[in-house]
């Protein structure tokens, strides 16, 4: 057993870790394993939640297999997005946060003979993290 204790700065109150566990490795060895084994549950878990990579719809494995394949593909290019053009204060959201905040959202497209204007409904509270996000977005395409 393996009791970690860690106190953040600006906490008042320390956070306590317990692993029980029958591995001989050392204590932060063993802390370290236990910590990035949670981090990459976390990442199933959003595949799972964002991008449906455990329904499986065809009886042929080869078919559930590329299916898996373009979720794991859409995770790797919803990160890639969120670390080069969402704003700061989205980037630990969620993907399906992402996605109904910033992706799915209502707009109206009107196309001048030089510019593409977005026209986004007045009760929109995040109007302007999208316009960040599609500065970010254009920074990248004209680099």
């Amino acid at each position: 057993m393996v009791a970690k204790c860690e106190m953040a700065e600006g906490e008042l109150i320390p956070r306590h870790t317990f692993i029980v566990t029958n591995m001989s490795l050392p204590p932060r060895a063993l802390v370290g394993s236990c910590c990035n084994r949670g981090s990459m549950e976390l990442i199933i878990g959003e595949l799972k939640e964002g991008f449906l990579v455990n329904c499986v719809q065809s009886k042929a494995s080869p078919a559930n297999e590329f299916r898996c394949l373009v979720g794991i593909l859409a995770y790797a290019l919803m990160n890639w997005l969120r670390r080069l053009s969402v704003p700061a204060a989205f980037v630990k959201e969620k993907t399906t946060t992402l996605r109904t905040r910033l992706i799915k959202v209502a707009a109206k497209r009107v196309a001048h003979a030089r510019t593409t204007l977005f026209r986004f409904p007045t009760s929109y509270p995040y109007k302007n993290a999208i316009y960040r996000m599609l500065e970010g977005m254009w920074h990248l395409s004209s680099a």
